[in-house]
């Protein structure tokens, strides 16, 4: 007590009115205890699930009837031209100190490699590895029962459809959650050690061409495709050969590293440019083409901070002390500042018009689908369209709709619907397609589901109305409180 400044009477007095508060909370808390119907209910608002039918229309049917005039991509140029403006760019001229840039100066002989590869043999061999996707459904430890099984009968449903010969990659971009779903959930090769234990083990024993049975990981469910795979085998001296050398080179390098940035250092100080320290230690300078501040970090393998500091360098002078980059150090003067400025308009017209086209045929789109929505209000219109209504897969509150993908209002407008007509509006998806849609049917949650995992429901409930029993409670004392500031000046 005595290091801290606090006497045993402080410490008792704290103690107490700490020990006080947590009897207190505790009795908000047991104000929160869900009961068996509530939480009942909760179950079955959250398991709850639906289909709807609906009606596509889609902006691709209208984009051969868009016309688009000069007039209107100068205005969209005009309006939009902060969309279109080339960032503030530099062009440096460095010198690169890491293993790799200087190995090329390093010389190798063939005894070097032949010593270096008996050493090594046993490690020198290609690996084994996959070429594969992935879809993935995801979910977390903390997420409830039931969202566990919706992720679990979702990968179930593309598993089967995978299975059933449908294009692996198309079924990624439309039901992946994972980051390469745009790409087709391509994760290219990788070894073993590269994925978690599940993946890989599943991956690796998926034959060429097939799909791996749905796995569970710590990011979610997955179902896996092999696109390639390749073989562990040895190599020859001749295979690795170029290898060796370089790796040889590299280890070199890492030992003149120091001594070369020395150098360049002492002439750079003395006021030699960097082409002509280059040409005295017999390395080369090279001149950068201009890129943004952004592209420098990914360029070089420097900090975002590092690459502010050579934003600010003045064109024709030199930073004067080396900049940390991947593997080692670079020396650096700026050759060029080039103010930010928009491009020209022959360059993004293109892309204007592809702006334009798509947001009239959206336009068209959403047209044909307000005409539609008032035909199905009459029942002739119903009977006329009728060979265009589709009916989804169940999907719950959460709003992704299989084989069109997430929308959350569209998700609560069925759930409050009672079916009975035709939902009040379209509704655009991530596809971009515009739907109309009614409700066709709800799918109650599952009974036998609630009677294995009632407990932890009425638990997980119980845990949530406490929390929020206690946040009300401390939200009422702070309205009541009566705060002064006696000092306000200080505040500033």
């Amino acid at each position: 007590l005595r290091s801290i400044r606090m006497t045993p009477a402080q410490f008792e007095a704290n103690f107490r009115n700490e020990y006080i508060a947590g009897k207190v909370k505790d009795m908000v808390r047991s104000t929160g205890n869900a009961t068996e119907e509530q939480t009942r209910e909760l179950y079955n608002w959250v398991g709850e699930e639906v289909t709807i039918d609906y009606i596509e229309t889609s902006p691709r049917q209208f984009v051969d009837a868009i016309n688009v005039t000069d007039e209107e991509i100068r205005q969209f140029y005009t309006e939009n031209e902060s969309r279109f403006m080339v960032p503030e760019q530099a062009s440096i001229r460095y010198l690169t100190f890491t293993p790799k840039a200087l190995a090329t100066y390093q010389e190798v002989t063939d005894e070097e490699i032949k010593a270096y590869y008996d050493a090594n043999a046993d490690n020198l061999v290609q690996r084994e590895e996959v070429n594969a996707r992935h879809i993935l459904v995801m979910t977390k430890d903390s997420d409830t029962e039931s969202v566990q099984k919706e992720a679990r009968n979702k990968i179930d449903r593309i598993y089967k459809k995978a299975k059933a010969g449908e294009d692996f990659a198309e079924l990624a971009k439309t039901y992946s959650e994972g980051p390469s779903a745009s790409n087709g959930g391509a994760l290219g090769w990788f070894g073993r050690g590269a994925m978690v234990p599940e993946f890989e083990e599943a991956a690796f024993a998926t034959p060429k061409g097939e799909v791996s049975e749905p796995i569970k990981t710590q990011f979610g469910w997955h179902i896996i495709y092999v696109d390639d795979r390749k073989d562990p085998e040895s190599k020859s001296l001749e295979d690795v050969k170029d290898q060796i050398a370089q790796a040889i080179a590299e280890e070199k390098a890492a030992e003149v590293i120091s001594d070369m940035l020395d150098q360049s250092m002492d002439r750079l100080v003395s006021g030699m440019d960097l082409e002509a320290i280059a040409d005295e230690l017999g390395l080369l300078a090279v001149t950068s083409r201009p890129m943004p501040e952004s592209s420098l970090p990914q360029a070089f393998g420097m900090t975002p901070e590092a690459a502010q500091v050579i934003m600010a360098i003045p064109a024709g002078e030199a930073h004067q002390t080396p900049l940390a980059i991947d593997g080692g150090y670079m020396l650096l003067e700026k050759v060029e500042d080039i103010p930010a400025a928009p491009m020209e308009l022959d360059q993004v017209k293109q892309v204007i018009i592809n702006a334009i086209t798509t947001e009239k045929a959206t336009e068209k789109a959403k047209a044909a689908a307000d005409e539609i929505l008032a035909k199905l209000s009459s029942p002739e219109g119903a009977k006329e369209l009728a060979d265009r209504i589709k009916t989804s897969e169940q999907f719950s509150r959460q709003g992704v709709v299989p084989g069109l993908g997430r929308n959350v209002k569209l998700a609560k407008a069925v759930f409050d619907s009672d079916g009975t007509t035709w939902l009040s509006e379209s509704y655009v998806m991530p596809s971009g397609s515009i739907i109309v849609a009614k409700l066709h049917e709800r799918i109650a949650a599952p009974e036998e589901m609630w009677e294995q995992q009632k407990d932890t429901w009425i638990e997980q409930a119980s845990r949530n109305y406490q929390t929020e029993a206690l946040t009300a409670f401390m939200t009422d004392l702070r309205k009541e409180a009566n705060i002064v500031i006696a000092r306000p000046d200080l505040l500033n």
